[in-house]
């Protein structure tokens, strides 16, 4: 695996797994080298890969996996979630048993 120019590794995101992931003592912080904003910003690059109506795809480039993985779990958090809570079947007729059907609502959400 070919290391970046300022001596930290490359993550790599394989089928399965993702590798390489170990951090130092805080995000960013590289042995020798003083952890400050400025450096943070001028490494930090976002790169738009697709943008179609309300879904977009980026490349967040220069941060370490802690700080990314954060950012994944703020906006998952964002999202909104929807559930049904209760299911009343009045006079089931059919053959299929009164689970198939609640399985089927849940599934579909």
């Amino acid at each position: 695996m070919e290391a970046a120019k300022d001596g930290v590794g490359r993550i790599t995101l394989k089928e399965f797994e993702v590798t390489n992931t170990s951090s130092a003592a805080y995000p960013g912080s590289v042995p020798g080298k003083q952890w400050g904003v400025d450096d943070f910003k001028k490494s930090l690059r976002i790169e738009v890969v697709r943008k179609e109506g309300m879904e977009l795809e980026f490349d967040l480039v220069g941060v370490d996996a802690s700080l990314a993985n954060a950012l994944r779990r703020i906006l998952i958090s964002e999202v909104p979630t929807m559930a049904i809570e209760k299911v009343h079947l009045y006079n089931n007729t059919s053959i299929i048993q009164v689970l198939l059907p609640v399985r089927q609502i849940f599934l579909a959400l």
